[in-house]
């Protein structure tokens, strides 16, 4: 999910764009574009894991970033999920 603030916000603001993971980086590079679009004075990103193995765009990486890894993450709510889906319902639906 990309939330944004309004532009006025970022304009000449530090600004950290946060995500679980910079898999191939295309959500990365998405937001990045996005908030540079309103002038920050400085742009920064933070992942928990960077995989550089499988990232897309080889001069960009996570200005800061927790562990790097090539491992398949799990992340708890995928466990949740995949419980609704076995029980035939859904999250909408809980």
């Amino acid at each position: 999910i990309l939330t944004f603030p309004q532009p006025e916000l970022l304009y000449h603001k530090r600004v950290l764009v946060v995500d679980g993971v910079w898999d191939y980086g295309d959500t990365a590079i998405g937001a990045l574009q996005r908030a540079a679009e309103a002038e920050p004075n400085a742009l920064h990103t933070g992942v928990l894991y960077f995989k550089p193995t499988r990232n897309r765009y080889p001069n960009a990486r996570p200005t800061y970033f927790v562990e790097e890894t090539a491992a398949w993450i799990d992340c708890p709510w995928e466990k949740f999920e995949k419980i609704f889906q076995t029980e035939g319902s859904s999250l909408e639906e809980a």
